[in-house]
């Protein structure tokens, strides 16, 4: 299994970035490297197949039995698809591709990531010896082992990823991303990662963190506000973002139709998740 594992990361990886690595002339295949996020994702991958070589069967079963390794591949497809193919040179073009680009990591990429439980199965990666210590290290901050099993996590969790959402759609740090590279990449970094955190806690709903109902409300309040920032695109007589303001506002109009429905459609069904723990049978722990 763990081969089958190493061999199915390895090969995802390999087939879709293949375009990338194989041409360097973006004209002419709309493929493109961009340095850091692609030492990134590659560091993501190496330790995620580590990782899974390195777990015992039962730790396998319990960390990343085969449907998280497949939520985890899906989550590289969707960054390689979103980062390095011609849909980060459409971004450039328009900003209903644009958005597309970073629904994909907030809504596909991030949520994918929770479930495939990424960040397990990297530390994992670790030989022993260093894993105890980064344990030992994340035991001993604070603010880490108060926010462990506190329940005033997931509501934090929402509002930096909701926060996010909102700071890089301001027009000023918008046409800052666009002007710099790294900027840029970590503009899509603080999307994956706080959307990663928050859609971990909604896929855990019902653990001593957070209930069913503190799920349904917090998928529902993030949706709002994405809602909100949906209409404002949507609704504006003009341009919001001087790099397109050149083009039409039909373009602008269909970003925020996409922000507005696809996106409202994922939410839904989180949201029915999150309900569906609320009437989930419990184990009983008593007589």
């Amino acid at each position: 299994m763990s081969r089958l594992t190493h061999s199915t990361l390895t090969l995802a990886f390999l087939v879709e970035a293949a375009p990338a690595l194989a041409h360097g002339d973006e004209s002419q295949t709309g493929w493109s490297i961009e340095p850091v996020a692609l030492s990134l994702l590659l560091l993501s991958v190496t330790l995620y197949a580590k990782g899974c070589r390195r777990m015992s069967g039962r730790q396998r079963d319990a960390i990343a039995p085969p449907w998280r390794v497949i939520a985890y591949v899906g989550a590289v497809v969707t960054l390689v698809l979103a980062l390095f193919s011609p849909v980060d040179r459409l971004a450039d073009q328009s900003f209903a591709w644009h958005m597309a680009q970073h629904l994909s990591l907030m809504l596909v990429a991030g949520p994918l990531l929770a479930l495939g439980n990424a960040h397990l199965v990297a530390l994992l990666a670790l030989p022993l010896g260093p894993r105890r210590k980064v344990g030992r290290s994340i035991n001993s901050a604070p603010v880490a082992r108060s926010a462990a099993g506190s329940p005033f996590s997931p509501p934090v969790a929402a509002l930096v990823f909701a926060a996010g959402l909102w700071l890089w759609h301001a027009p000023s740090m918008f046409e800052a991303a666009l002007a710099d590279p790294i900027l840029h990449t970590v503009e899509h970094l603080t999307f994956l990662v706080t959307s990663a955190v928050f859609w971990r806690m909604v896929s855990t709903a019902g653990d001593r963190r957070m209930s069913g109902m503190s799920a349904l409300v917090l998928v529902t309040l993030v949706c709002l506000q994405g809602n909100l920032l949906a209409a404002l695109l949507t609704l504006a007589p003009q341009p919001i973002y001087q790099t397109y303001a050149a083009n039409r506002l039909a373009d602008q109009q269909l970003a925020g139709l996409l922000m507005w429905l696809p996106a409202g459609l994922i939410y839904l069904v989180s949201s029915l998740w999150a309900l569906r723990s609320l009437f989930a049978p419990r184990a009983r722990t008593g007589p």
